[in-house]
């Protein structure tokens, strides 16, 4: 849907350019299909499921981490694939959509995440130390792994 747009500065008389403004549904993140969750140091490739990523008005497609924006790979109208922005803490940030680059969808449900549309960031794993630091090409050696970040 296109709207010419007019300005008055009086009231009575309006401009004449014949500018049109164009109406789109809001964008939808319904599920993330494959890493919901990465490392706080981003990098992580996710597909989101949703709707009205490819609409005919569309112009400038962005999905916000939180408050940090990113611009997706479009698939289809259903799908897009992003890549999460580095961030400095560990945390559960919503996801949201923008079809103009300015106006995001809101959770779905306020003041909570969704789990729909929630993306975790978790701290860089490191691995300290390996015990035993060898064993035979027949496998079967148990190995203790230390480190910090493993769940």
């Amino acid at each position: 849907m296109r709207h010419t747009v007019e300005v008055t500065l009086n009231g009575a008389e309006t401009t004449d350019n014949k500018v049109k403004f164009a109406y789109y549904p809001d964008p939808e993140i319904s599920s993330v299909i494959n890493s919901p969750r990465g490392p706080v140091g981003g990098g992580t490739f996710s597909s989101l499921n949703g709707r009205g990523y490819k609409h005919e008005n569309v112009c400038n497609l962005k999905i916000r981490y939180g408050a940090l924006e990113v611009t997706p790979e479009i698939v289809n109208n259903t799908l897009v694939k992003t890549i999460s922005p580095r961030v400095s803490v560990p945390d559960a940030v919503v996801l949201s959509p923008s079809g103009n680059g300015q106006n995001y969808g809101a959770d779905l449900t306020l003041h909570y995440r969704d789990i729909e549309n929630t993306y975790t960031y978790h701290q860089d794993m490191f691995v300290h130390d390996l015990h035993p630091q060898a064993g035979p090409t027949s496998g079967k050696t148990r190995v203790e792994v230390s480190g910090i970040g493993f769940k």
